[in-house]
């Protein structure tokens, strides 16, 4: 998940200019790309009005900038938390801002990986990804058991954990299902 560290720049083959005190000037769109970049970056209807250069060049840097920042934090959020749904509405939110800067690379040069790229990482990891997050969510609920002192408090404890994590089943491959089954049954705290 490292698209979230990334500086935006414009392509094309004329360039563009440095210009004191500015990043990066990117070379005139033409109307085509003008209008595909302006449905994705803003609200602005085309039919209504079609934004100048400038205030296009505005809008998808801030665009940019907005999902990388959510998606940063959702990142973040993804790699920490011991909470089902924290962890899948935040890895969601991950896939859709990295897709969503992926639709601007026909227009826009990004150093580094491409977004793209990124998405692609984030697919195939996402076993691995979704795997951790298990395993770190259930030795944190096991922690937790470990503190209560009845066993009917312990079992309420769990099935909740365990009923919060089934709600997005439709998200765990069942190679994770099984992991998840089989730490169940190894667990010694559960047994008693």
């Amino acid at each position: 998940m490292s698209l979230f560290n990334k500086t935006p720049q414009n392509s094309g083959e004329s360039g563009g200019k440095k210009q004191k005190g500015n990043a990066f000037v990117p070379r005139d769109f033409d109307r085509e790309e003008r209008i595909a970049l302006q449905k994705m970056v803003t609200t602005v209807p085309i039919a209504r009005k079609m934004l100048p250069q400038q205030l296009l060049i505005k809008a998808v840097v801030d665009f940019i900038g907005r999902n990388v920042r959510m998606g940063a934090s959702a990142a973040n959020v993804v790699n920490t938390t011991v909470y089902p749904q924290l962890f899948f509405v935040n890895l969601q939110l991950v896939e859709d801002c990295t897709r969503r800067v992926s639709l601007l690379e026909p227009y826009w040069r990004f150093e580094g990986k491409q977004p793209s790229e990124q998405l692609g990482e984030i697919i195939e990891k996402k076993h691995d990804i979704v795997g951790a997050f298990i395993e770190r969510s259930f030795f944190f609920t096991i922690d937790k058991l470990k503190k209560k002192r009845l066993s009917s408090s312990k079992r309420k404890v769990f099935d909740e954990y365990q009923f919060s994590l089934l709600k997005f089943k439709d998200f765990i491959d069942e190679e994770n299902q099984s992991f998840f089954a089989e730490l169940c049954e190894n667990c010694e705290e559960l047994k008693q």
